[in-house]
């Protein structure tokens, strides 16, 4: 190649970074549906005039838009659902301590029945003991 040569194909080289720069930056404010029209359209139809190394440059500008919006799309969501992760956490830790205080309260207000139930059963074993005949 000589050097006219490399020099011309580095200008069309140079011109095609350029469009491809050009395309990406317009796309990333596009919606995600219209990206990808537009890299249906760049890839098969919409520069059919232009030489296959040529129509790339757009598809690949455009692709790297659609991929630079679903990533931020990806990070406003994880973000989302960690913040509701934590949310769901401090909440269950409250009712998990609102739960042990309304045991305790409830433990501590009411008899141990356990003992009483224990108790009453002796005294009527006794008494059933003592006294047969009444029983029956």
């Amino acid at each position: 190649m000589t050097p006219d040569e490399k020099e011309i194909h580095e200008n069309q080289l140079k011109n095609i970074r350029e469009r491809g720069a050009k395309f990406a930056q317009d796309s990333i404010n596009q919606s995600n549906e219209k990206i990808l029209e537009d890299i249906f359209t760049s890839a098969h139809d919409g520069y059919s005039y232009m030489n296959p190394t040529e129509r790339i440059s757009p598809t690949i500008a455009n692709f790297s838009a659609l991929l630079l919006n679903l990533s931020k799309q990806a990070e406003k969501s994880t973000r989302t659902i960690v913040r509701l992760t934590w949310a769901i956490v401090f909440l269950t830790i409250i009712l998990l301590f609102a739960t042990i205080l309304l045991v305790k309260k409830e433990y501590d207000d009411k008899p141990n029945l356990t003992n009483t139930t224990h108790q009453e059963t002796n005294e009527a074993k006794r008494n059933n003991a003592v006294h047969p005949v009444m029983n029956k």
